[in-house]
């Protein structure tokens, strides 16, 4: 059996505190709703380094990177989330979007298929 940690259902890592997790996220999703694209990245970045397999932070990470147009930041974090949550259309989208951006177009035809 892996040492490997797990996420739940969520997206969350087990034994975290899913009431500060997602008071984080909701801090990080107000951020961007508020235009304060590198504040919320650099929040998210902080919440990613507490639970590194919280499939909702590296989304919100990945879409905050494809706005700010780093686009190879925002397919690592998206690939991740994808690895942990491989049918998750909303994922598979904003990957698509991302590898579009790093001409690995194919790729990005194959993930909006699946999606």
């Amino acid at each position: 059996m892996s040492n490997k940690k797990r996420t739940g259902a969520d997206g969350r890592p087990p034994g975290s505190s899913t009431v500060e997790l997602s008071a984080r996220l909701g801090e990080i999703e107000r951020r961007v709703g508020a235009g304060q694209l590198a504040a919320a990245r650099r929040d998210c970045e902080g919440l990613l380094r507490a639970a590194p397999e919280y499939v909702g932070a590296l989304h919100s990470h990945g879409l905050i990177c494809l706005r700010l147009k780093e686009f190879e930041r925002a397919y690592q974090s998206l690939t991740k989330a994808n690895d942990l949550h491989p049918d998750d259309c909303r994922i598979l989208t904003a990957l698509a979007r991302a590898k579009t951006h790093l001409a690995m177009k194919e790729s990005a035809v194959r993930d909006l298929q699946a999606a």
